[in-house]
């Protein structure tokens, strides 16, 4: 691309395996943007999801960002749908196996659910 343009990269999923990327942009910035788990509905989604999911390993990814000197930022954000019904059907758009969705909803009120976001920027030397 021109110089006076961004690079955009979409990766898949990195979760199990994120050392299966090295990264190399001098003088430019790397931003990857991820599900955090620290908090919020949807993390207790993904960990309702992945329970006994030995390849998802959120703390190995953050460990692989961290180790190569990336910062982590969270970002604190949301879903909003117009009533609990749309809200349902969405979410039933990313957890479409088993019951993680019928369980969430369960003590789950309202049409929204909080999301927090992983971003590591990274600056390669």
């Amino acid at each position: 691309m021109a110089d006076d343009l961004p690079d955009w990269v979409r990766a898949p999923n990195i979760a199990g395996d994120p050392a299966t990327y090295e990264l190399e942009a001098p003088g430019g910035v790397f931003v990857a943007i991820d599900n955090s788990w620290s908090g919020g509905d949807f993390a207790r989604l993904l960990d309702m999801a992945t329970v006994g999911n030995a390849a998802i390993a959120p703390e190995a990814t953050a460990r692989w960002w961290a180790e190569r000197g990336a910062i982590r930022h969270e970002v604190d954000g949301g879903w909003a749908a117009s009533s609990p019904e749309e809200l349902e059907r969405i979410v039933r758009i990313e957890f479409f196996e088993g019951d993680v969705v019928d369980r969430f909803l369960a003590d789950h009120d309202g049409p929204s659910l909080t999301y927090r976001f992983a971003l590591y920027e990274y600056r390669p030397g």
